[in-house]
This record gives structure tokens, sequence and C-alpha cells, in this order.
């Protein structure tokens, strides 16, 4: 028996039995015909392959499952990768707009500050004047000859000429004796303050004239304190003063008889 199952032919490719019929490697099958047989060892030796086969598949199934889990999760990388680059190169380029824009603003107020020194400084100067403008009392007998003054400073600009030497106003002592001829002063200001009149005293001494102050009365009662510059034999000569007095000093300025 055991020399039969051993020489027991089978069909390669149903793995059925087939009947010898002397032919060489031949033999015949029912259902496939004639077929090349093979023997009991190589049917034994085809079913070990294929089992060790099957063991092979199913050790290499964790890779291939790591490689379907990379192959997978690649596609996300690709997205996360340049969004990641993108936000970044973003982050930069914001950054570097708002370092910009504060060193602009910086620059700009560092250059306005010598500006507003400047202004600072020139400010001083015409605190005098404005309390000198809203201190004087204009007299109805000169209103004439004020606004024939305004025309003219309207006319011409305003230029802060610094004396290089102090300039005296002439003053004409035999003039003020004889009394047909009538002396002209210039008169900067009038007060009801004598503090006031001493200031702008002060302020035009400063600039090289000499001012001196008269005190009289109000048509209402009080003391008015007036403040002169000079003694001029002509007017026309303490006109020429009054325009200069008023171009330095930006007060308002008139002739008067002394």
């Amino acid at each position: 028996m055991e020399q039969n199952t051993e020489s027991k032919m089978y069909c390669p490719i149903c793995n059925g039995p087939v009947e010898e019929t002397g032919k060489p490697a031949w033999a015949y099958c029912r259902t496939h015909g004639w077929v090349k047989y093979k023997s009991r060892y190589e049917k034994e030796s085809e079913d070990l392959l294929g089992k060790l086969s099957s063991k092979g598949e199913s050790m290499t199934e964790p890779g291939e499952e790591e490689i379907t889990f990379a192959q997978r999760r690649s596609p996300l990388l690709r997205y996360i990768v340049p969004a990641v680059a993108v936000t970044v190169l973003l982050g930069l380029l914001v950054g570097y707009f708002f370092w910009r824009d504060t060193a602009n603003k910086n620059v700009q107020v560092g250059t306005q500050l010598p500006g507003q020194k400047n202004e600072q400084a020139v400010e001083p100067q015409s605190q005098i004047p404005v309390t000198a403008k809203e201190a004087a009392v204009p007299f109805k007998e000169d209103k004439k000859e004020i606004g024939a003054e305004k025309k003219s400073e309207s006319r011409k600009p305003r230029l802060a000429k610094q004396p290089s030497q102090t300039r005296r106003a002439p003053q004409t002592q035999g003039t003020m004796k004889s009394p047909n001829k009538p002396v002209f002063a210039v008169q900067a200001g009038a007060f009801r303050d004598a503090s006031r009149a001493q200031s702008l005293k002060a302020m035009l001494h400063k600039k090289g004239y000499v001012a001196s102050i008269v005190s009289s009365k109000s048509n209402e009662g009080g003391i008015l304190y007036k403040v002169f510059v000079g003694s001029f034999r002509e007017k026309k000569e303490a006109e020429n003063i009054s325009i200069e007095i008023g171009k330095q000093a930006g007060i308002q300025t008139f002739v008067r008889v002394k």
C-alpha cells in the first residue's frame, strides 16, 4: 500500500488522481485530459512551499501596514509643511513692517524737537508786546495817526533786528525850553499798572532805546503810566523812530507832542 501511495500520480491542475498510460511524464486526467503528472513528493513540496509563502506574507503584513500608514500620512505632511512655512513668513513680514513704522515715527519725533525748541525760544520775545497791546489805552485825539501807522506796518513785513550798538534818541534841550516850537515823542504804551510800564521800559532799553515813564490822570479818575521814547525836534524823525520801534518790538506806537 505504501508503494502504491508513493507512486500515485496527481494532476498538476486539479491535484486529482490520474491514470498512467505508459507515456513518460504523461497521464490521463478525467477532468483535464492528457497532462504532465506530478508525484506525491512534488505535491507535498509544493504544499510546503505554499505554506511557507503564506507565512512569509503574514510576517510581512506589519511592514506593509507601516508603508500604507506612511503613504497616508505623507499627503498631510505635504499640506502641513507649506502651511507652517507660509505662516512663519507672514509673521516675519508683519514684524518687519511694524518695526519700520515705529522707526519712522521715532525719526519724525526726533526731527520735530528742534522746531519745538525754536518756537519756545521765540515765545518769550512776543510775550511783552502782547501784554503791552492789551493794556495800552489809545487816546481819541490820536486815532487818525494810529490808523495810518497800522496801514504802513501791514504793508511792510516785520523783521526783528538786533541793534549792534545802543541807539539813543537825540535830545534837544534847546527846543524844549523854547515855547514856540513843539517837541515830539514816541508813545510806546499807557498802563494802569506801573509794573507793566516798567517791564515795557526795560524791554525798550534792551533794544537800545532811552525810554521814560510819565504818570497822568485819566478821564475816569485813575492814574495812567505812559511810556515815551526820546524827544524830537521834527515830527518826521519821531515818526521814523515810531515805525522802527513797532517793527522791532512788535507793539503799537504813535507820535505825540511832549
